[in-house]
């Protein structure tokens, strides 16, 4: 079993967050139902600390896509060396803070995760193996950029509630957070795909699946967060979730083209649900 696949990385993940507790000043190592409120306090308090950092980041990010789309792989080191320094920079910024009754909090099993996906993106900007040559695809595998889109904006006030104000696709937490930026990177890498690094995508998709999954889930207790929680995170988890199918979802569709290829120059549409269904399955299997 390869380390980076899905089997692994689900399970170690996991045990990573079971066995590596916030750790806080006033209260030491902190277990049990206690863990969740910690959680919760820290980032909401690193939750819009960092606007400049996020706008700068911003800005380079989309200066960064559209070089990219221009000139291809003349700029992938810069972009492979912004996303691992900028996960790396997330793993201490979202998840450090200084609260109350617990005093200094560090939410251990994130610093270690968002490090983790950090130094895989770091590996890849050494010795690079992302193709940005963007090549044409059937229309449906386009469906992530509106939601890449959303989570770069993340339309919510400082209350958690709905908010289009248009200042967000400059000052939301993008670039400082690891469920707004998750989408976008991940997005990019599924437009680029088969020609991609296969360990920079399992290792981030897992992640991000893994958060996603954990924030929607929230919604069942906390429905008051369901546009904070669940909508503006459902780009996490679709994307994160296509992101480790696209290979399985690629291979049945060509699996079902007739011998002889398509016909008038006609592309597949979207994978259906048993095509889903067969993809979803199929993560619990050996790359």
């Amino acid at each position: 079993m390869k380390w980076y696949s899905s089997k692994f990385l689900f399970p170690l993940f996991i045990l990573i967050i079971l066995f590596l507790p916030p750790i806080t000043s006033g209260k030491g190592i902190v277990w049990g139902v206690e863990t969740g409120e910690v959680i919760r306090r820290v980032l909401s308090t690193t939750g819009g600390k960092y606007t400049a950092i996020a706008i700068g980041a911003h800005v380079l990010a989309i200066t960064l896509i559209i070089l990219l789309i221009g000139y291809g792989n003349r700029f992938r080191c810069l972009f492979n060396a912004f996303v691992a320094g900028d996960y790396i920079l997330i793993a201490f910024l979202q998840n450090i803070a200084t609260i109350k009754d617990y005093g200094f909090s560090i939410l251990t099993s994130n610093v270690v995760i968002f490090l983790i996906v950090g130094m895989v993106w770091a590996k890849e900007a050494l010795n690079p193996q992302n193709d940005f040559a963007f090549r044409r695809h059937p229309w449906w595998r386009y469906w992530v950029i509106p939601f890449a889109f959303l989570a770069f904006w993340f339309p919510a006030g400082p209350q958690g509630e709905i908010d289009f104000n248009p200042i967000y696709l400059l000052t939301s937490d993008f670039g400082v957070a690891f469920c707004l930026t998750t989408p976008v990177i991940v997005a990019i890498l599924t437009l680029i795909y088969p020609q991609v690094n296969k360990k920079v995508l399992n290792v981030t998709c897992s992640a991000g699946l893994l958060y996603g999954f954990f924030n929607i889930s929230a919604v069942v207790v906390f429905p008051e967060l369901w546009w904070l929680s669940g909508v503006l995170h459902t780009p996490l988890f679709l994307i994160s979730l296509y992101g480790l199918l696209l290979p399985r979802i690629l291979k049945i569709r060509t699996s079902r083209v007739p011998m002889g290829g398509l016909k008038s120059g006609k592309v597949p549409g979207f994978p259906n649900l048993p095509l889903a269904i067969i993809g979803f399955i199929s993560i619990l299997r050996d790359d």
